[in-house]
């Protein structure tokens, strides 16, 4: 199972995920969005859910498939985004929410391989080292615009990989609601720093 897109909006129950999958093959049963239920909250306010469903057996048409999933956010205060895996523990896709004026969350090193901007998202490819734990991103900003033509807006991208030892190179896909912008100009520039790399993600021209 693959990812087209994922978001995640509120309604008069709390907060729900959305998600928009694929698979390559006809005949998938039981495609479903499972939530992993805490005792201790994950320190990065991400909740985590596992994509998964139950292969055809045998050979199968190849053809794409398509599968709109719903599934409930957590009502608590810790939740800042979502996390998706598959059933073997791979990251497919990490959602979370853009932050005003924190402080960098590690100074563990990631590169920012690419850029864009979908909606209110901001989509960042990644990479970085490690295999061992669980690791965190934050993208902040600090309420500042650049006054250049079209005007500037610098992000900061941290990252905490909690003590990890291994040093695999591993690539994930962020993905970052840009809500908090909501008094940033019409067309604007981001320019996003990891402290290794640095980006620039345009506005989409209508």
């Amino acid at each position: 199972m693959n990812i087209i897109d994922a978001d995640i909006t509120k309604n008069a129950a709390g907060a729900e995920l959305h998600v928009t999958a694929y698979s390559p093959t006809l005949g998938w049963r039981e495609v479903a969005l499972s939530k992993v239920e805490y005792i201790v909250p994950p320190q990065d306010g991400l909740q985590e859910f596992v994509l998964g469903g139950t292969p055809p057996s045998g050979s199968a048409l190849t053809s794409i498939m398509t599968y709109s999933l719903t599934a409930p956010m957590p009502a608590a205060d810790w939740v800042r985004g979502a996390r998706i895996k598959n059933p073997a523990g791979k990251t497919l896709l990490v959602l979370g929410t853009l932050v005003k004026g924190k402080d960098p969350i590690g100074q563990d090193w990631v590169a920012i391989e690419n850029a864009g901007i979908k909606g209110d998202k901001l989509i960042l490819e990644v990479k970085y080292g490690g295999g061992c734990q669980r690791h965190s991103f934050q993208l902040a900003w600090d309420g500042s615009v650049i006054k250049t033509e079209p005007p500037q807006l610098q992000l900061s991208l941290t990252h905490n990989g909690n003590g990890d030892p291994c040093k695999a190179l591993l690539a994930e896909q962020l993905q970052f609601d840009l809500s908090l912008l909501i008094d940033a100009p019409a067309d604007y520039v981001l320019r996003v720093n990891s402290g290794i790399t640095e980006v620039i993600a345009h506005t989409p021209t209508n």
